[in-house]
């Protein structure tokens, strides 16, 4: 399990700070390997803009359902525990958070990154989106089920969207994947 987050982590741009290793509490999830911490690739830091973009990170990819902790002590943090959001972390806890994000994930979690899809033929009644693109998810409902998605155009500055979740701004279709 630990290297289906350190796979979450390399793919999301994350430093993996701890696994299995470091000095946690005696019934920690990182001694289980489904926990990691998780920190800004540039280095260590405090309350930080990339710390608090890490813990809003986890709660846009994973689904609620698949996350069993997620502590973050910084300002704006959204704390998870039992695939819900919780806010009943103490204070000393918290503050041993500041510095990284903690994620813990549910015994049967995987996670083995982008998949090859099959692909549908271009229609050409349909406009393609011209990439590089960016993904979003548009939000999840209580069960962490996704409503939603969003794919942004860097090229042309075009959203496209679909499903219940995501307010529609247009049509498109994805005919092939591009690296960047």
């Amino acid at each position: 399990m630990t290297a289906a987050l350190r796979t979450l982590a390399s793919i999301m741009g994350w430093a993996v700070m701890s696994t299995t290793d470091g000095a946690h509490t005696e019934t920690s999830y990182h001694y289980a390997g489904r926990a990691v911490d998780l920190a800004d690739r540039a280095g260590p830091s405090w309350d930080s803009e990339q710390l608090l973009a890490i813990n809003e990170g986890v709660i846009r990819v994973l689904p609620l359902s698949m996350i069993s902790e997620l502590i973050y002590g910084g300002p704006g943090n959204i704390c998870v525990r039992n695939g819900k959001v919780y806010t009943g972390y103490g204070a000393d806890l918290l503050g041993r958070h500041r510095n990284h994000v903690h994620l813990a994930v549910v015994a049967d979690f995987r996670y083995n990154g982008a998949q090859e899809i099959a692909m549908p033929d271009n229609d050409p009644n349909l406009p393609d989106i011209v990439g590089p693109v960016q993904f979003a998810t548009a939000g999840s409902d209580q069960n962490g089920v996704c409503q939603g998605y969003y794919i942004f155009s860097h090229a042309t500055g075009e959203l496209h969207s679909f499903g219940p979740g995501a307010k529609f701004y247009g049509r498109s279709e994805v005919t092939k994947l591009v690296a960047t």
